[in-house]
């Protein structure tokens, strides 16, 4: 439970949201191609993307020099992310 908890207040900042909205279409996104997506630099989406990990939600595997983030592969993840795409498709 506490994970969920955890795992909302996360996703509380429309930045974090669509953050993990890109990183679940499109897998191993880096920082630069994010930072292009939501027009925040580049360490402003490392931050975001830190609460991110934190929470539980994205892990982050090092490309060269890149970083690039994918989504965690815990259930709890799972579930939250299928009822966010729920919730999108019925709106």
């Amino acid at each position: 439970m506490n994970s969920f908890v955890e795992q909302f207040r996360a996703l509380g900042d429309p930045t974090r949201f669509k953050l993990i909205q890109l990183i679940s279409q499109r897998h191993g996104l880096c920082v630069s191609e994010l930072a292009g997506e939501v027009a925040v630099t580049p360490a402003g989406v490392s931050q975001q993307l830190k609460l991110l990990e934190q929470a539980g939600l994205i892990t982050r595997r090092r490309t060269g020099q890149k970083i690039c983030y994918e989504i965690s592969d815990s259930d709890s993840t799972r579930q939250l992310l299928e009822l966010i795409d729920h919730e999108h498709a019925t709106a």
